[in-house]
């Protein structure tokens, strides 16, 4: 009988098999081979992908299982979030890096695990960050802004934000009745106004080029001194700036936190408010509101204000906040970091136009500059299609920092020692927290003499990395005791008398008298406003004086 061969119907159906069997193996060996390259026992892995998916458990709202999203985590992440100790070897003995990553897909509604040394994350990334792009904390949802205010929940893996376009980062907390059905929302669903409880916005890490390290430029009320500050984005995996001289760069110094790197953190969109109506001078975390259109919460001791913007990642926060967001009180080197952007091409880069509302109403603009205080609200939040009054001239940006009312932020004054820093300046007049009074024989209202040297019945101070501490002086116009970046040093010299920063903004320093340092001038200080202000005051519960909150990325 004739042997019969393959026909070439046959010979193409094998030749496509094969093509199919190779495509079917070869992620299969390229994970395979992936894997093997980490140089990690079994146990080890097994070790690293258990805590990752507890990791992930903890922070589910981060990351929702979309079919083909990709997520990265960093071993140091892990680290940082206590889940790992970092003492994990591989088979050489040698301490695995924290760059290393942990490559999350979704398939089949299922977390897959891959190590790698390498991963791209499905989540869009604006080139020019270079990895410093906005980090969700828990609790927080990603959205988008129309001129008109309406809030939409934004589309994580597309360009929702766009730096270079002026377009920062938004992002909301709402009530804990809604957040799941916003969190399995789909993209665009419209978050109600009435359901949000915080606006927040990302500032990236960046290093900017020294211009001023010495003081020696003509005052800041002189506009041709004025300029656009250099910026560069980075992300906490280079190499830190450390210049210190003109045309160096800088790793702005807010992106340190105590012993910790950070690739940004989120700023409240305005002036907090309050929800209720309990007594202002307390510390309730629950009652902090971070929206448009109502009043700054005022009358509130530096300690209390502090303590309440702590107590908003306390464990039974309605924010859903997780305590690795360390919610905390604006640090006047932070406040410098956001000044320094707006003046950069990537915001305003001119004066921010002041809230001349008389009723302390967040989000409000004047229509001219340097308008005087009404109580209209000129150019109000959602009315608009340009707002001066932002950081960025747009609504994507963040408000109150010019006019509204005087922000206390965490920079104080230390005592004649400078070891302690000052709780203010007598009895009556005071932050609240434990520590010396710069003036405590005397009475400011009667001129009694009283025999309290220091407040020993308040709240405790927090660690160092919550607040920044000035050398201690009797003069305010020392402004050489500003630190780089704070957007006090730089701006000047002051020559006695002008007391002015850029664009004639206040510039009053903190002194023995004064202890606590404020920003951005209230309503009725016309020209004195601005970005630049800063003012000296004891730190007691003024009409005019109120805070903001910022919350780590991490």
């Amino acid at each position: 009988m004739k042997k019969k061969g393959f026909t070439l119907a046959e010979l193409v159906g094998v030749i496509v098999l094969l093509g199919l069997i190779t495509i079917i193996s070869f992620p299969l060996l390229l994970n395979h081979i992936k894997n093997s390259s980490n140089n990690l026992d079994k146990a080890t892995q097994d070790l690293i992908i258990a805590n990752a998916s507890n990791y992930l458990e903890e922070n589910k709202s981060n990351f929702p299982k979309i079919e083909g999203n990709v997520y990265c985590i960093t071993l140091g992440t892990l680290v940082d979030s206590g889940k790992l100790s970092y003492d994990l070897k591989d088979t050489k003995g040698e301490k695995l890096s924290l760059d290393k990553f942990i490559q999350v897909k979704v398939e089949d509604k299922k977390y897959n695990y891959l190590i790698t040394d390498t991963c791209q994350s499905s989540n869009y990334q604006e080139p020019i960050l270079r990895g410093a792009d906005p980090k969700l904390g828990s609790g927080m949802i990603a959205v988008t802004i129309n001129d008109n205010g309406i809030v939409n929940k934004a589309d994580v893996t597309t360009k929702w934000y766009s730096y270079e376009d002026k377009m920062w980062a938004n992002a909301v907390t709402v009530t804990d009745e809604s957040r799941e059905k916003y969190m399995n929302a789909e993209v665009g669903t419209i978050i109600a106004e009435s359901d949000i409880l915080t606006y927040l916005v990302w500032i990236p890490r960046y290093k900017y080029k020294l211009w001023n390290v010495d003081n020696v430029t003509n005052s800041g009320a002189d506009l041709s001194q004025i300029r656009e500050i250099n910026v560069i984005f980075e992300s906490k995996g280079n190499t830190k700036s450390l210049g210190n001289s003109n045309g160096t760069y800088l790793t702005h110094p807010a992106f340190t936190f105590g012993d910790e790197e950070l690739n940004g953190f989120w700023v409240g969109k305005f002036e907090t408010s309050k929800e209720g109506d309990s007594v202002n001078n307390s510390i309730a975390g629950n009652e902090v509101r971070i929206k448009p259109n109502i009043k700054s919460w005022t009358s509130i001791q530096v300690a209390n204000a502090f303590y309440t913007t702590r107590a908003m990642s306390d464990d039974d926060n309605v924010f859903g906040l997780s305590a690795e967001s360390d919610s905390h009180m604006m640090k006047n080197i932070e406040w410098g970091a956001v000044a320094y952007l707006s003046h950069s091409k990537y915001g305003n880069n001119y004066e921010v136009r002041l809230n001349n509302n008389s009723g302390r109403k967040t989000g409000c603009g004047a229509k001219e500059e340097n308008g005087t205080g009404t109580s209209e609200c000129e150019i109000q939040y959602g009315t608009a299609i340009k707002y001066p009054q932002s950081t960025t001239g747009n609504i994507s940006g963040i408000f109150d920092m010019s006019g509204g009312t005087w922000e206390y932020v965490m920079g104080v004054i230390l005592d004649s020692t400078n070891m302690r820093p000052v709780s203010g300046r007598n009895s009556l007049y005071n932050s609240g927290f434990n520590g010396p009074l710069s003036c405590a024989e005397c009475d400011v209202d009667s001129g009694n003499n009283n025999s309290i040297v220091e407040i020993s019945d308040g709240q405790i101070w927090p660690e160092e990395k919550y607040y920044d501490t000035y050398a201690y002086s009797n003069s305010e116009q020392e402004w050489n005791r500003g630190f780089l970046g704070d957007s006090t040093r730089e701006m000047g010299p002051y020559r006695a008398g002008t007391r002015s920063s850029w664009y004639s903004d206040y510039a009053y320093f903190v002194s023995s008298n004064f202890p606590w340092i404020a920003r951005g001038g209230q309503y009725s200080n016309a020209t004195g406003t601005g970005i630049f202000a800063f003012y000296r005051e004891h730190g007691r519960a003024y009409a005019s004086n109120t805070f903001r909150v910022v919350i780590l990325g991490k």
